[in-house]
């Protein structure tokens, strides 16, 4: 009644829906979210729901097999807030439990932060804790990073990396 996912956080969407998963606790997800539900459901009343392929059906389907295995996501895993360099645009969260750790680093804006030749708009991170070797969720990408790193994001755009053990 108040709004699907997309008229409530827009460009957003993606970012939120997997901030939810790395958070404590259990995740929400509204009927037909998933399946990339683009309009309020009708209260009182049948209103099926057009399950149809969508790109919400792959994110949710690797967050909860991410949720259901990785020991860094159980309910009650300890929780550690990164510090970045744009701290009110970009949310840097990292779980950890049983020596593995999943970190997110999530830009929660329309604004990009990218390096390129002429001008540095990187977000910094700092941590002790990202010293290791990570691999992101998603592409399988593997990357070293040391205490401190330089991510580039585009607006509204995250990473979720997976220690490598």
């Amino acid at each position: 009644w108040n709004g699907t996912a997309f008229e409530r956080l827009g460009g957003g969407v993606e970012a939120f829906a997997v901030l939810s998963y790395v958070l404590d606790g259990i995740p929400l997800i509204y009927n037909g979210q998933e399946a990339g539900m683009d309009r309020r459901l009708a209260f009182f009343t049948r209103d099926p729901i057009d399950w149809r392929e969508h790109r919400m059906f792959a994110l949710y389907q690797r967050l909860n097999e991410l949720k259901e295995t990785h020991p860094a996501l159980a309910t009650g895993a300890a929780t550690l807030r990164i510090p970045t360099t744009e701290d009110e645009s970009v949310y840097a969260l990292m779980r950890i439990a049983e020596g593995r750790k999943v970190l997110l680093v999530a830009n929660l804006t329309a604004r990009d932060f990218e390096t390129d030749e002429d001008k540095d708009e990187a977000v910094y991170l700092g941590s002790e804790e990202l010293a290791g070797t990570w691999r992101d969720a998603y592409t399988g990408e593997a990357m070293e990073l040391g205490e401190n790193a330089a991510f580039s994001l585009q607006s509204w755009r995250y990473r979720l990396l997976l220690s490598v053990d």
